[in-house]
């Protein structure tokens, strides 16, 4: 899930099955309150059960689904 900055390729990033981009704050916590989301940009990666990570840097983010997806 990428709030506030949408991740331009993701079919270019092995194993990242969909992405859920949320353009405002606002949307992601109306939709998703419980995930708590306070800032943006943000980004949240999944696994089949739960948030594996939670982090504002896109390249974090990228970095975590290449070496373990």
């Amino acid at each position: 899930m990428a709030v506030g900055q949408d991740i331009d390729q993701p079919e270019e990033i092995m194993g990242l099955k969909k992405v859920r981009y949320f353009s405002s704050l606002k949307g992601v916590k109306n939709q998703y309150p419980e995930l708590k989301v306070k800032e943006s940009p943000f980004f949240i990666v999944f696994n089949d059960k739960e948030a594996v990570l939670r982090t504002s840097k896109l390249n974090e983010a990228l970095e975590f689904i290449k070496a373990n997806y």
